[in-house]
């Protein structure tokens, strides 16, 4: 059977560059073929020809997404169109996150009207939170996957091809709208999965540095309130087993891979799976970088990873204000962030912290709080970015108790409304604000202030040190990285003078 797996457009309607290939639908690809199918990827975002890079002033495209959106005309709906026509494929599954929720819908619609008998199924993080809510807003949808794609997948696949129309609500994993619950399907094996399909694209070509997107593990046992992988994992973590990755390092190493990027929730979980899996890269001449908390690196690890090739580190510190870090169950204070800057400044390696804003009750105070504290850290790169409410979060329910969102929206409020603000009742977003004074504008001011302090010279310089080992392997990336640069630097215009005191 020929299946299709759409990632929808989404960035690419802004003219942003999407980093990476869509590592969960090349993972349900693997098993498909697997299991004797023919399964497609079309990654509907990914454009290579797109300049935008600073993400931090993404809400200001936001216009041109919900104009594309509006009606399935104009060429990425077209170049959809065509593939549709030209793989007609037997069975079509659209992955979901909550900010696409308006192209999904808009994608499903494009391949109703081409294949109207070729079943559509939806999965993802936002199918997992909100899945009646998809079938509600969705008629175009057949059913919605609910749990780990590959064992769902996998048992869907074995039966009839049509089973989402024969067989409505009895696949397990699978919710339709026949079926008022959803039988729950036990994890994947990690260790029996095949390496994700790297080579099931039909259009598009990735850079190899884009090909070496990797997880390690699955879950976080950490509770953070603003995340949905607990929800997802249940605060439970496993890892892939050595064997397994090494075999996915031989798939990554056929494409010319020469640096990888770890997207484990937190990679180094576990100190001596870090320093082995390390070990394994380095002996095969490959650099790599990583995601991970402040509470589990020290000065020790640091060096090691160095050591082993790893260019670069990014961690979550979200807020510098200790009220907020209690009320996002950081289980972290201050102190021990200051403690885990000093390692990170002196291991030598590029590192990058996470911020938000726009959190519910954060206040000006707050926010000032934040980047002052941003400063004292003194991160290579600092990112920030506006809080989104993510539904099957504990503080989208909290916020939802305190009538700051709400439990749904409709379909045309996924249209109409960006997607930045998905979900919330108040144009202030929860805040407090003094009176006079916008969210948007204080969103600007900040994302001015970390723009100007990413942009210093000496910063650019290490970030350029810190991608001397990618371009070693793949020299074009030194010029789209100049050619990025550029746009990212010409982004910003005259940043507003309205700012937190």
């Amino acid at each position: 059977m020929r299946l299709l797996l759409i990632d929808p457009p989404f960035y690419r309607f802004m003219g942003y560059y999407t980093r990476y290939f869509p590592y969960g639908l090349a993972a349900l690809a693997a098993c498909a073929r697997a299991l004797g199918h023919e399964p497609l990827i079309y990654d509907a975002d990914h454009d290579t020809q797109a300049r935008g890079v600073d993400y931090q002033a993404l809400p200001r495209r936001y216009p041109a997404y919900l104009a594309a959106v509006a009606s399935a005309e104009g060429p990425v709906w077209e170049e959809l169109a065509r593939i549709l026509e030209s793989i007609r494929p037997e069975w079509v599954g659209i992955s979901a996150l909550t900010a696409k929720m308006a192209t999904v819908m808009r994608t499903a619609s494009v391949v109703r009207e081409i294949l109207p008998r070729v079943p559509v199924v939806v999965g993802g993080a936002h199918a997992m939170a909100r899945p009646q809510e998809i079938l509600e807003n969705a008629p175009e949808v057949d059913g919605v996957i609910v749990g780990e794609g590959e064992p769902i997948l996998s048992r869907i696949l074995v039966g009839d091809r049509n089973v989402l129309l024969a067989m409505a609500g009895v696949a397990p994993g699978l919710l339709t709208r026949s079926a008022g619950v959803c039988t729950e399907v036990a994890p994947a094996d990690l260790g029996s999965l095949p390496p994700p399909a790297r080579d099931c694209f039909v259009r598009g070509t990735y850079a190899r540095e884009d090909l070496g997107l990797m997880m390690t593990s699955r879950g976080c046992p950490y509770g953070c309130a603003y995340c949905f992988s607990q929800g997802l994992w249940r605060r439970r973590v496993r890892f892939v087993p050595l064997k397994a990755l090494e075999d996915e390092l031989d798939d990554v190493a056929r494409h010319g891979v020469r640096h990888v990027t770890f997207k484990d929730d937190v990679f180094t979980l576990d100190r001596e799976r870090v320093v082995t899996l390390g070990g394994l890269l380095a002996g095969r001449g490959v650099t790599w970088d990583c995601v991970t908390r402040v509470d589990r690196i020290d000065r020790e690890l640091l060096v090691e990873m160095k050591r082993r090739g790893c260019t670069g580190i990014k961690i979550g510190v979200e807020t510098g204000s200790e009220r907020m870090m209690e009320r996002l169950d950081r289980s972290m204070n201050r102190a021990a962030i200051l403690r885990a800057a000093d390692w990170l400044r002196h291991s030598g390696m590029h590192w990058t912290a996470y911020f938000m804003m726009g959190l519910p009750e954060e206040t000006l105070d707050d926010l000032d709080q934040t980047y002052r504290f941003m400063r004292q850290l003194g991160p290579d790169f600092a990112s920030l970015s506006g809080y989104e409410a993510f539904p099957g979060t504990e503080l989208f329910q909290r916020a939802l108790e305190k009538g700051i969102v709400k439990a749904a929206m409709t379909r045309e409020e996924f249209f109409r409304t960006n997607p930045h603000d998905y979900y919330f009742t108040r144009d202030d977003r929860g805040m407090i604000l003094p009176q006079g004074v916008s969210y948007p504008a204080v969103e600007s001011a900040m994302h001015a202030r970390f723009h100007r302090y990413n942009s210093s010279p000496g910063r650019l310089m290490k970030r350029v040190r810190s991608r001397a080992s990618v371009w070693r392997g793949e020299p074009r990336a030194m010029a789209n990285d100049a050619v990025r640069l550029l746009s990212w630097l010409r982004s910003r215009s005259r940043p507003s003078r309205e700012v937190p005191r």
